[in-house]
């Protein structure tokens, strides 16, 4: 059976608000538990 780690090593994400809020506590689980490749997009300015 395969670990959430060995999932997560090879899954891929695109989170939309990730800038700030739960957006970015999402992008950030998914980072900790290993994601491959994450990418995050949000209408706000950076600040």
């Amino acid at each position: 059976m395969s670990t959430s780690a060995d999932r997560n090593s090879k899954t891929r994400a695109i989170v939309t608000g990730g800038a700030q809020g739960i957006g970015f506590a999402v992008a950030e689980a998914l980072a900790d538990e290993g994601c491959r490749a994450l990418a995050l997009i949000g209408r706000s300015q950076e600040k």
